[in-house]
């Protein structure tokens, strides 16, 4: 099972590796600090409301990602994270 974390922080590590940028780079556009954002890609940390609308705006975010959070039809604690139950 996949935590949406996980799910979230790989899909914009790939994305952000794709358009060729550091993370040095979108952590100072996203105004989040480096460690902030690493952890995230690395699925340790949720990403905060912040950085999702930088991300949906700025970064021509995948559909899986929009997706995964706009059919959320419950969410679940698991491990210290949230799990996602889509439809």
């Amino acid at each position: 099972m996949i935590l949406l974390r996980q799910h979230i922080g790989g899909s914009l590590r790939e994305r952000r590796l794709q358009q060729g940028r550091t993370l040095r780079q979108v952590s100072a556009d996203a105004k989040v600090s480096l460690g902030y954002l690493s952890e995230v890609e690395r699925g340790q940390k949720e990403a905060s409301s912040e950085l999702l609308a930088y991300v949906f705006k700025n970064q021509k975010t995948p559909d899986n990602i929009r997706l995964a959070w706009a059919k959320c039809t419950a969410v679940q604690v698991v491990d210290g994270g949230l799990m996602v139950i889509l439809p």
